[in-house]
C-alpha cells in the first residue's frame, strides 16, 4: 500500500513564499509545480514568461544543447517541462536553462570522479560549476521534494555535499 506524500509547514510555507497560486491553469502551459492537499495550485514567479510553444521549446533547447554539447531528449525534456517539474528545482525553467543544469551537473559529475584539490585548476572548475549550479537551481521544499522524488535533490547532492567534501572551493 502506498503512502500519499504530506507537505509539512514548512513546504507549505516555502511553497506560497516561493511561487504564485492561480485559480486555473493557463491554456497550453506546464502544469503546477506543487498542488496543495486544498486543490491550490503554485507554478513558478514567472510562469507566464515560460515557453509555452512546444515547437520553440524544442527549437531553444537543441540550440543550447549545441552551445553546451549536452545532449538531452527533446520530446521527454518537454513531456517533463509540461509536468511542472523543472519549475520545481529551476529558478527560471526556460530551455536554456535546463540545458546548463545538465550540464553543470554532468562537470560536477566528471570533475569529482577524478578529484585533485590539490591543483588549483581543478578547484577553480570545479567551484564554477557548483557556483553556476547554484544560481540555477531554487531551494526545493524543505521535505516534500525529497520523498516526491524519492531521492534527495540535485542542490543536496552536487551542491551542498560537494561543498562538504571540498571547502577549497567555498
Amino acid at each position: 500500500m502506498e503512502t500519499a506524500l504530506e507537505f509539512t509547514a514548512d513546504d507549505v510555507a516555502y511553497i506560497e513564499e516561493n511561487f504564485i497560486c492561480l485559480e486555473t491553469r493557463p491554456p497550453n502551459g506546464p502544469a503546477a509545480s506543487y498542488v496543495l492537499e486544498d486543490g491550490s495550485a503554485f507554478y513558478p514567479p514567472d510562469y507566464f514568461e515560460q515557453e509555452m510553444d512546444e515547437a520553440r521549446f524544442k527549437e531553444r533547447l537543441r540550440s543550447e544543447m549545441n552551445v553546451q554539447r549536452v545532449t538531452l531528449d527533446p520530446d521527454e525534456t518537454w513531456q517533463t517541462y509540461m509536468a511542472g517539474i523543472y519549475g520545481v528545482c529551476l529558478q527560471s525553467a526556460t530551455p536554456e536553462n535546463i540545458v546548463r543544469k545538465a550540464a553543470m551537473l554532468a562537470r560536477i559529475e566528471q570533475l569529482t570522479q577524478t578529484p585533485d584539490p590539490g591543483d588549483s585548476q581543478w578547484i577553480r572548475a570545479l567551484k564554477h560549476a557548483v557556483d553556476m549550479l547554484d544560481k540555477l537551481e531554487r531551494p526545493f521544499s524543505p521535505h516534500y521534494d525529497r520523498a516526491r522524488f524519492g531521492k534527495p535533490p540535485t542542490r543536496d547532492t552536487h551542491i551542498r555535499s560537494v561543498r562538504r567534501r571540498y571547502p577549497e572551493i567555498t
